[in-house]
């Protein structure tokens, strides 16, 4: 079919509605090729429980991004994700093809249409500046301390032949085999300069040197000038030098005065024997120490001299900052979220531990809050969870399914995976990461598996958690027989409140997403299968009108961002303390059976404790008014 313009066709929906035969449905008709927007079909195997299509139902069609991860791979995340997507959808248009993004993990799919999410590029390069900045500022100090020096009667008078070199004839300071660098300067050790003779031996075989040919004034009158200089010059190396890389040594060096031509100059840290403090020429006893604090030490034995070098930029980097904040409960990582950045941690609930620990991950490798960066990220847009989007006018549509329909036919999908063999698949994959995990110190086989991270979070393998321990001869027990049941049960449960997720992330960000660049969204309905040939053609009437650049003649989903969906942390301590993120969400909360029926026990049990209450104060005040006649009665026998 000819095209006028290629838009990237979106396919959302409930698990189990019908998007991935709709995606092939519109890839057959316009060429197309699919981008598959699914967390747990990236990894490689694990076919029936992550429901992935088969090569009959791709019918011929290209599929992109699926099963390219291996399964202990512990740590991919949304960005990620978007990094190995976006060349494949530059790809896919390059050559003239339609895109269609398609899967039920929506948040992939957010990250594909705005640019919301934190930019890897720009974390890097905020963690250079994290490391840039603080050097700089240690660096000025140090300079300022040769400024004063310099500027000091101490120094004219600690010098019998003050001599320094002209502002003009500063040239490059090379350096052998000594090892110098910055690393060496910013080690800790405080470094005094010191000249010494061309001949003085250098303990590391090799002396580094000045190659200068300047001239040397050593007038005395000319001492306030050249004092004027080196202040000068300090003030300009502070504001020239952007990267101190290789240059913080030199900056010393340079700013060291000699007294003699063609002199070479070392530092006590690199040839501690050549120093001569009781030289007959250069004699510099009064000469500040210059040294970095702790803190700065720290920072450049781990600075980022490349991108791969920024701390947690690189795997291993990464997964030790993980593992350290993962170590850690969710309750402190939330207060420390809180601390460092309040903005975003009051838009995440505190058992939200995924999210938390993503916002100090943040903070940690650049040195700023998420919410700084996204909004410096952001400028112009109207909202940090929005952003810009990507390509204009995304053909968004949404195969809806009623609720009812919609859970049977999940419920008759479990069904299915079971008799395609579930059972044996989940076995498979419980021994290989039973195997893996048991190759980690402190691990045994028994052990509960993290179900936070990585493909063990699926939908199948935790419901079956507890079967799949079964040795066949358990399982084959009434009592295996009851896990196996209350298994299938589970997955069905934790199946249909996963799609009743999905409807809800599709209604509050796509259809009445914050923000001003908000795509139509169109809907579909595929309830009644035998009209499945009509919802494919309303599809695919959307599509041409996008392709045509004109406005489809069906109207788009219609919905309300609602006035109250607000940040606001509530706290219900009528229902054990359950926490809530949003205003809807508790109002919402204070109208529900629970908390009404809660309310409402509570209410009884404090009248009753009041009740009793009252009862053992009059009680007691009984008593104390029996007990005063009868002293009074003691004290009258006794008088």
């Amino acid at each position: 079919m000819a095209t006028g313009r290629l838009p990237i066709v979106v396919v959302l929906g409930a698990t189990g509605a019908g998007k991935s035969k709709l995606a092939v449905e519109i890839a057959k008709i316009f060429c197309g090729e699919i981008i598959s927007a699914d967390s747990m079909q990236i990894y490689k195997g694990l076919d029936i429980i992550t429901n992935k299509v088969t090569e009959e139902e791709k019918m011929g069609c290209p599929h992109h991004l699926m099963s390219y991860l291996d399964v202990d791979t512990k740590y991919y995340n949304v960005v990620e994700f978007r990094d190995a997507a976006l060349p494949v959808l530059s790809d896919i248009m390059s050559r003239k093809k339609l895109p269609i993004i398609v899967g039920g993990t929506n948040y992939y799919i957010e990250s594909l249409l705005w640019d919301f999410l934190i930019d890897k590029r720009m974390t890097v390069n905020k963690a250079k500046e994290k490391v840039a900045s603080s050097r700089h500022d240690h660096l000025k100090s140090d300079l300022t301390v040769w400024s004063s020096f310099v500027k000091s009667s101490a120094y004219c008078s600690s010098s019998p032949s003050p001599g320094l070199l002209q502002a003009s004839s500063f040239d490059t300071i090379s350096h052998g085999s000594d090892g110098l660098g910055d690393k060496s300067f910013a080690s800790g050790t405080p470094c005094r300069i010191s000249s010494v003779s061309a001949s003085t031996p250098c303990a590391h075989g090799s002396q580094p040197h000045l190659n200068s040919t300047a001239s040397l004034r050593t007038n005395p009158s000319d001492m306030d000038s050249n004092n004027d200089i080196i202040v000068s010059r300090c003030q300009r190396e502070i504001s020239k030098t952007a990267d101190y890389t290789n240059t913080d040594l030199d900056i010393v060096l340079r700013l060291c005065p000699n007294t003699a031509d063609n002199t070479n100059i070392t530092t006590s840290r690199a040839c501690p024997e050549a120093l001569d403090s009781n030289a007959s020429t250069g004699q510099l006893q009064n000469l500040p120490n210059i040294g970095f604090n702790n803190d700065l030490q720290q920072r450049e034995h781990s600075r980022p001299d490349s991108p791969g070098d920024v701390p947690g930029s690189s795997d291993k980097g990464l997964d030790e900052m993980l593992n350290e904040l993962l170590a850690k409960s969710s309750a402190e990582l939330y207060a420390e979220l809180e601390r460092v950045d309040p903005e975003v941690a009051k838009l995440h609930h505190p058992n939200n531990k995924r999210k938390i620990v993503r916002a100090l991950q943040v903070y940690l490798q650049t040195g700023q809050p998420m919410s700084s960066i996204l909004r410096e990220q952001h400028q112009g847009q109207d909202h940090l969870k929005s952003g810009p989007l990507r390509c204009p006018n995304p053909c968004i549509l949404w195969i809806k399914c009623d609720s009812a329909v919609l859970d049977q036919r999940l419920d008759s999908r479990v069904d299915d995976m079971l008799e395609r063999g579930l059972i044996s698949e989940l076995d498979t994959f419980y021994h290989k990461i039973q195997t893996m995990e048991s190759q980690h110190a402190s691990s045994s086989p028994d052990d509960n598996f993290d179900y936070t991270h990585g493909v063990l979070q699926m939908i199948g393998f935790k419901e079956f958690g507890s079967y799949l321990k079964l040795t066949p001869e358990q399982r084959a027990s009434e009592e295996g027989r009851k896990e196996f049941e209350q298994g299938v049960s589970q997955l069905k449960l934790a199946t249909r409140k996963y799609a009743r997720k999905q409807l809800k992330w599709i209604q509050n960000r796509f259809c009445a997403r914050p923000g001003s660049n908000v795509p139509p969204v169109y809907a579909v309905d595929s309830t009644d299968l035998k009209q499945w040939n009509q919802t494919v053609q309303e599809a695919l009437d959307v599509v041409t009108a996008f392709m045509q650049g004109k406005t489809p003649e069906k109207e788009p989903v219609s919905i309300t961002r609602k006035l109250n969906a607000v940040p606001a942390r509530n706290v219900c301590n009528v229902c054990a303390g359950q926490i809530f993120i949003r205003l809807d969400e508790w109002q919402e909360h204070l109208k529900t059976k629970k908390h009404k029926h809660n309310l409402k026990s509570i209410t009884k049990q404090r009248q009753k404790l009041c009740d009793t209450l009252e009862a053992r104060a009059a009680q007691l005040a009984s008593t104390q008014q029996t007990a005063v006649p009868e002293s009074q009665a003691d004290k009258t026998e006794g008088e």
